[in-house]
């Protein structure tokens, strides 16, 4: 067996002892908001998860990036809303639950597109960073 025969085999056999995804109606995500207007509390979208698509909303604003600044800082009092190009780690819940990764441990489950309700248009990019075991009420 030649060396990239074996790498092979060793990289099927990390992939199968890898743990499956985990079913979860709750995570937290970094999104890139996307669509020139801002979002509003309970609105709701469709998240698009590999072929699935379910209802969603933002549960919570937990950071914002602060893009040329020192990093991520807490959201001030009454800050609910995402700017147009921001980026923020949030708390998604979804309708029905999912099979999710968090981004770091399998890129295949962990990324997702939120769409706009009503007109199906994409308004943000996500990355799952922790199930539901993580996210806080």
């Amino acid at each position: 067996m030649n060396g990239t025969a074996l790498r092979d085999c060793v990289d099927a056999s990390i992939a199968l002892a890898r743990a499956p995804a985990r079913p979860a109606s709750r995570f937290r995500a970094d999104l890139v908001w996307l669509h020139e207007e801002p979002s509003r509390p309970g609105d709701r979208f469709w998240l698009r998860h590999g072929t699935r698509n379910v209802l969603a909303r933002i549960r919570k604003l937990e950071r914002i990036l602060e893009p040329g600044g020192p990093g991520w800082r807490d959201p001030v009092l009454g800050e609910a809303t995402l700017a147009p190009n921001s980026i923020a780690r949030v708390e998604i819940e979804t309708q029905q639950p999912l099979a999710i990764d968090p981004c770091d441990t399998a890129q295949e489950g962990g990324a997702f597109v939120l769409l706009d309700a009503e007109s199906d248009r994409a308004v943000a990019d996500g990355i799952i960073r922790a199930g539901a075991e993580a996210a806080t009420d």
